[in-house]
């Protein structure tokens, strides 16, 4: 059963403090596949909110949107570039229309790896970016 926030009744939540930015940062997305609560002193309440969305959404993402536009991008393109080359009414189309179905796989593996690739830099810059503003006023005073 899933509460209205989206998490499991048993899932626990993470709480990162100034202290343990870094730590974040050091663990990658892996770190925000549990949710996650800010409580930083430079970073307001709804500013901390929504930052922790995003890391609990960049860790919870996939690849799969990247993975499923780029397969169907390669299907169609290979279908495309097979109907080119070969008489649609032939025969030959459709011996090598299995070469469409291998060109989505391999386009929808190399999507996956780019959304995933993706995400942790999101997921990184959005860290690093909380890290420098936990520490300005340190450096400022």
């Amino acid at each position: 059963m899933m509460h209205e926030t989206g998490r499991s009744p048993g899932q626990r939540t993470r709480v990162v403090r100034d202290d343990d930015l870094a730590q974040l940062l050091r663990e990658g997305r892996k770190a925000a596949r549990e949710p996650i609560e800010l409580h930083l002193d430079a970073v307001s309440e709804p500013d901390a909110a929504r930052a922790a969305e995003r890391l609990t959404e960049l860790g919870a993402d996939c690849g799969c949107a990247w993975g499923a536009r780029a397969m169907f991008a390669g299907l169609g393109v290979s279908v495309i570039a097979i109907a080119a080359v070969d008489d649609v009414r032939s025969t030959d189309f459709l011996f090598h229309l299995p070469l469409a179905l291998a060109a989505a796989v391999l386009c929808a593996a190399a999507g996956k790896a780019v959304g995933l690739h993706t995400a942790s830099r999101r997921y990184r810059r959005e860290v690093e970016c909380l890290l420098q503003r936990a520490t300005r006023p340190l450096q400022e005073a």
